[in-house]
């Protein structure tokens, strides 16, 4: 039986889950949009903090953190950010990058004076150059999104 040293048998898929991630570029276009209301969505006017992202495996909650590749702002009055990174690095697995974007867009009232919001965006693993469609943040965003005070 091929796999009868368990051992063997994890460190054989172990070393064939590593993946070379040197060189790898990141060139990332957006634009983020506001919606304050139903239908209203407005170009993001405020200065928005965006990071690029990717997701390490967390093998019993040891292996590695994940990793920031870059960040960038997005311009005031038009949301538009460009993003350019390169990954050098060994990875477990497939790349999995994401935004996490923090913005003061809310749908309502803000809770406190301080507080942002942080949003992710999950992206495809394929490191290529991307226009992302309009980002939608605020009221019935589809972003995973957390409030910080």
């Amino acid at each position: 039986m091929f796999c009868s040293n368990s051992l063997f048998c994890f460190c054989f898929f172990f070393f064939f889950s590593i993946h070379c991630a040197f060189g790898v570029k990141f060139r990332i276009n957006g634009t983020l949009k506001c919606r304050y209301r139903e239908g209203m969505e407005k170009p993001y006017r405020n200065e928005a903090v965006i990071q690029l992202w990717e997701a390490d495996a967390n093998l019993f909650g040891f292996i590695d953190k994940d990793d920031l590749l870059g960040e960038t702002k997005s311009s005031k009055g038009d949301g538009v950010f460009e993003l350019k990174e390169t990954k050098d690095e060994w990875e477990m697995g497939e790349l999995e990058p994401y935004l996490l974007i923090r913005h003061i867009c809310w749908g309502e009232s803000p809770p406190g004076e301080n507080c942002a919001l942080l949003s992710r965006m999950d992206l495809q693993p394929t490191p290529a150059a991307k226009m992302l469609p309009p980002i939608i943040l605020g009221m019935d965003s589809q972003l995973k999104t957390i409030v910080m005070c």
